[in-house]
Order: C-alpha cells, then structure tokens, then sequence
C-alpha cells in the first residue's frame, strides 16, 4: 500500500493547488518529500500486522493451483471472458 499513501498526499497537494476549483480563494500547503516519505512508512508500518495474501486467497484457487492438483478435476472457467481471453 506505500504507493496508495504517496498518491493520497500527491493528491491532496493537487487539490491545494487547484482550491480555486473548489470555491476555495486560497489555499497553501509546504511539503518536505522526506516527511511524505516518513508517512508512507508509518502507514506501511500500521497496516502490515493486517496484510495478508492469506485471507483473500480462497481454497477453492489454492487448491486448484496447488502442484498436487488433478487436472481432471479442474471445473471450466466460467466469467465475463473466455479462457483464452476474448469476449463470451
């Protein structure tokens, strides 16, 4: 999520930048990138006792995907494209 973080503060410079847009007669931030950077990592540091691939992996995909797999169990792929990748 580091790049979710740099991107909120980039994103909120902008919006200072352009407060005129907003209705706003004037606005102004100063910024340090090194104390952007420090944020980013305290955002990193925050989350990271949170984020895990485990809980998004469902059983189903890990076990599909798993070496001991048996193709001939594999159900077909059913969704929005076809397996090899066009338009249903």
């Amino acid at each position: 999520m580091p790049s979710k973080a740099l991107i909120r503060s980039a994103k909120f410079l902008s919006h200072v930048q352009r407060a005129q847009e907003f209705g706003m007669r004037s606005a102004s931030a100063d910024f340090d990138f090194g104390e952007v950077m420090e944020r980013v990592q305290r955002v990193i540091k925050e989350i990271e006792p949170h984020d895990s691939v485990e809980p998004r992996r469902s059983p189903e995909l890990t076990q599909a995907c798993s070496p001991e797999a048996d193709p001939a169990s594999a159900r077909p792929f059913v969704g929005e494209y076809s397996p090899a990748g066009s338009l249903r």
